[in-house]
Formats: C-alpha cells, sequence, structure tokens
C-alpha cells in the first residue's frame, strides 16, 4: 500500500466539502471526487483512481463511498479510510435529518420538488465531462475505442449484474 502523509483532519475535511457539494447520486459524487483528489490535490493519479473506480463496481455496498474508503485508505490506511468515509456520509446524514424533520411539520412541498428537478441537467453534463475526460486519457488505441462503446452498449441495453461482471 502507498500512503501519503496527508492529515486525517484534511482528509475529513475534503469529504465533508465533497459530500456537502456532491448531488446527484454515485457518479456525481465520484466525479467531484477524481476532480478534488486526481486533479487539484494531485493526491492519486489517474490510473489509481480508475482502479479505485474499479474495485469500488465489484465491492457490495453503494461506489461512490466505496471510492472514498479506497482514497482514504490510499492517503492514510484504514484511519483514513474510516475518516474519509464519516466525512464524506455526515452532511447526507444532517440533511436527512434537517428533511425529514421538515416534511414530518410541513408534509409535501411542490415547489421543492420543482427544485430538485433542476439539478438532472447538471448533475448528467458533471458525468459526462469526467467520462470523457477519463477516456481521453486512458483509451488510446482503435481497439480500445471498441471494447468502451462494447461496454457501454451492453450496460446500457442490458442492465443487470451479469453484464457487469462480464464487462469487468
Amino acid at each position: 500500500m502507498k500512503t501519503h502523509s496527508v492529515a486525517l483532519s484534511f482528509l475529513f475535511w475534503r469529504f465533508f466539502k465533497i459530500g456537502c457539494v456532491a448531488f446527484g447520486g454515485f457518479m456525481a459524487l465520484i466525479s467531484v471526487i477524481e476532480n478534488v483528489i486526481v486533479k487539484q490535490e494531485k493526491l492519486l493519479t489517474y490510473e489509481e483512481m480508475l482502479n479505485g473506480i474499479s474495485l469500488a463496481n465489484l465491492l457490495p455496498g453503494p461506489q461512490a463511498v466505496n471510492v472514498v474508503v479506497y482514497v482514504g485508505y490510499q492517503c492514510r490506511g484504514i484511519l483514513g479510510a474510516m475518516v474519509g468515509m464519516v466525512g464524506v456520509l455526515l452532511p447526507t446524514l444532517l440533511l436527512m435529518i434537517g428533511f425529514t424533520h421538515l416534511y414530518f411539520l410541513y408534509g409535501d412541498i411542490p415547489l421543492l420538488n420543482q427544485f430538485f428537478k433542476g439539478f438532472t441537467p447538471a448533475i448528467t453534463a458533471l458525468i459526462l465531462s469526467v467520462v470523457w475526460r477519463m477516456a481521453r486519457i486512458n483509451i488510446k488505441t482503435t481497439t480500445q475505442s471498441g471494447f468502451a462503446i462494447s461496454a457501454a452498449l451492453l450496460i446500457l441495453f442490458f442492465q443487470n449484474i451479469y453484464i457487469n461482471i462480464l464487462v469487468i
């Protein structure tokens, strides 16, 4: 295991901030993690990040949290993995407690539903930009392009666990 000398407080606050702003599901969260950890902070390489994403897809549980645990583990071992996980999940926990409280006070709010529908195009653009950037960096030959397109089509049209295993 290659570990970097990163303070645990640094890991916690980075992942806490990511947890506060990364809306839209696991791919959106993973793209923000990749942007912060690889591009901005340069804690991991693109290849290490891609390995972490691949590993996260194989493991049970939420993929984005698995990526956070992988990054934390790469940076500071088991303690880093736990600190990163708590940091990224804490904002969600607090938000859910707050929304639950509001829901029990006021019930369904149509304006709030419309507000959250506005996130969909932004999340889609964010995910597509990360896919494009990682493809440009990692796909170098026509054969690799063929495999990537085939894998994407298989996953898109045949959504089941066996296809995912085949693609991996």
